[in-house]
């Protein structure tokens, strides 16, 4: 699929950060009808301008817990209160 390295914060997962050339021939030879990027990070960035210049429609999102994800690593910065979606 791409170039990835290993999540610093989560070393079980890699992170994709370039997609490899096969993936964008893929794309032009399968036209698919629309893309669905599962939490787009940094690939999307390299993916997203490429699949708008084929016309695809692109369907990202994200499949986490921002609220937990931002109160772990941010602590000291960040105060969400009682927020309906906070984490126990």
């Amino acid at each position: 699929m791409g170039f990835c390295v290993t999540n610093i914060w989560n070393p079980q997962n890699s992170i994709c950060v370039f997609p490899w050339p096969s993936l964008y021939a893929k794309l032009r030879e399968y036209r698919p009808d629309i893309v669905h990027i599962f939490t787009p990070t940094i690939i999307g960035y390299w993916l997203f301008p490429y699949i708008r210049s084929l016309g695809i429609p692109i369907y990202a999102s994200h499949h986490v817990d921002m609220v937990y994800y931002l109160t772990k690593y941010l602590p000291h910065r960040l105060n969400f209160g009682n927020l309906p979606g906070k984490a126990l």
